[in-house]
Order: C-alpha cells, then structure tokens, then sequence
C-alpha cells in the first residue's frame, strides 16, 4: 500500500490527516478461512452493520506480508527546514468479513502504532526523487519519537489504530466505503472509493484517496 500525503503532518492537527492516509487498507495479503467456519469474536459490528449469516467466510491479514507506506510531503511555514518522508507500518493485524452480500462486509484491522517506522533507506531508495535527499540518523529518530509521542499518536497510551467499516456502496465497476478510523480513542470517517476482487483464498482491493484535511492531498494505492 502506498500513500501520498502533502501536509506539515509534525502538526498535532495533522494527526487526523495522517490517519486518513492509513484508510486504505492493504487486503491483498489475507487469506480466507474455510468458508463454512463460524465468525470469529474478535470482528465487531460496524455502527450500520447487520447481522450476518454464520458461514460468512472470514479472511484474515497475513501480517508478515502486510506493508503500508505514507508519503508525507514537507510543507507548511516550515517546509525549507524539514524532508519528505516515508512512513512504513507492518504487521497489520485483522480480519475482513465478507457474507453472500458484499455489501455488509465488517472489516476489523489494527495498525500496530510502536510498529511504524521513519525513512527505511530501501524505502526511501524506492520512493523515487523526492525522497533521494539522505536523511540522518539524528532527523529519522526525532521524527519517530515525535510522531509516537503524546502530542500525536500517543502509542504508550493508544498502541493501536483501529479501522472498520461502516458502509459499503456498489458504484458502477467498483466500491463506495466508508471507513471508520479510531485513534487515541476517537472516531472519525473517511471515504473512499474501492476496486475489489475476490477468490476463496484471498481479497484484494485497491483505491485512491484525496484528503483536504490539515491541507492535506493523499492518494492511495494498495
């Protein structure tokens, strides 16, 4: 999963933003359960969720394969002193829901906060020429600990960023969902449009997202 996010995303206010950028969740490593075993507890009905038929095949996030990149673009009034970075999370953890009606699919995904990591050389090496400045060992480490701190992601105190789904809309070819984000205990939506495919074995899906937030511009892609 890849992101792009265009912010001055040090800023508490920026957190939201950031979050955002986490929506589009990377489903193309989980791996369906047997499709007549029961649902498993730890998938929490949405808020507009119904209730579901017990051979609802669950798949699950193969976390050792599991990858989200954030872009995040430096900008605001201090964007001449700062660097782009590439902010990576593994190991998501979850499961995703999908009954005879794809329509009332549950997601329950956490991303693992004291996980995230801050400008991996390869990753960056990857990113392309906006990320080809070196960025010291020093700036990499401020960087963690300030976006892992109290003022943003707190992840002492919130270790996990949650996401589920609150709806999901067929448009045309693809997927209208909204997503539901919590983090440091508080909820918010987002949404974002989906292209899904699926076998007995594994989901896929994959989106692009653009978020005003914080003077935020995100594109997904997973």
């Amino acid at each position: 999963m890849h992101g792009i996010a265009q912010n001055d995303w040090l800023a508490p206010r920026a957190v939201v933003a950031l979050v955002a950028v986490c929506t589009v969740v990377l489903l193309a490593g989980c791996r369906g359960t047997s499709p007549d075993s029961t649902p498993t507890a730890t998938v929490a009905p949405g808020p507009r969720s119904a209730p579901l038929q017990g051979d609802a095949p669950v798949y699950r996030v193969i976390a050792a394969e599991s990858l989200l990149q954030i872009y995040a673009y430096r900008g605001g009034s201090l964007s001449r002193l700062g660097h782009n970075h590439v902010i990576a999370a593994r190991n998501l953890q979850g499961t995703v829901m999908v009954p005879s009606d794809p329509l009332l699919t549950r997601l329950d995904v956490t991303i693992p906060v004291a996980l995230l990591t801050v400008d991996e050389p390869a990753l960056r090496a990857a990113a392309g020429e906006d990320f080809s400045t070196e960025v010291p060992d020093s700036a990499r480490a401020g960087t963690r600990k300030n976006m892992l701190g109290p003022a943003l992601l707190d992840a002492d105190r919130h270790p996990g960023i949650g996401l589920g789904l609150l709806s999901l809309t067929r448009v045309a070819d693809r997927y209208d969902a909204e997503i539901e984000v919590t983090i440091k205990s508080q909820r918010h939506s987002v949404r974002v449009p989906l292209q899904v495919s699926q076998t007995p074995a594994q989901l896929s899906a994959s989106g692009n997202l653009r978020s005003s937030k914080a003077n935020s511009d995100s594109r997904h892609s997973a």
